[in-house]
């Protein structure tokens, strides 16, 4: 008998080599022995959005965030999903659980900006724009203090 992390490593190989119907099958397969394992219903989503059934893929990965509701990955692919049909309100939930959930997220802040940039809601779109560039400027700081600390160090 094949364990689990076997079957999940043939699967994604089937995936990433674009053979989504065999790792479908695999991942169904999963499924039987493990019925809530969230990531295997995000990679069914992911599958279904490849194949541009959108309802599947909501399905699938709303199916993940319920069971882990705290896995940004999750979150972010159906964000990115309700983006690519154009349910901005629905994406903007997804981005804003995100953000409740990780503050500093530079991804969602941009995707936020980018949604409310699209429905004309410019100084909303403007504020995600501007906390991204400051959460990354603080990282960049953060990294040069560290690079300053270990020159002085060694010199």
């Amino acid at each position: 008998m094949k364990t689990i992390i076997h079957l999940l490593h043939i699967a994604s190989r089937h995936h990433q080599n674009g053979d989504l119907s065999q790792a479908e099958t695999v991942y169904r397969q999963i499924l039987e022995t493990q019925p809530e394992n969230a990531n295997v219903f995000h990679l069914l989503g992911l599958i279904s959005f490849q194949r541009s059934c959108f309802t599947d893929a909501v399905s699938f990965i709303s199916r993940a965030v319920a069971i882990d509701p705290l896995e940004l990955a999750y979150l972010f692919s159906l964000g990115s999903i309700y983006s690519a049909v154009e349910k901005s309100d629905d994406a903007i939930k997804c981005y804003e659980k995100i953000l409740g959930i990780c503050p500093d997220s530079v991804e969602a802040c941009l995707c936020m900006g980018s949604i409310l940039e699209q429905q004309e809601e410019i100084d909303e779109a403007i504020a995600h724009y501007q906390r991204a560039s400051q959460i990354s400027l603080g990282c960049w700081m953060h990294i040069f203090r560290k690079a300053a600390f270990f020159v002085l160090r060694v010199s």
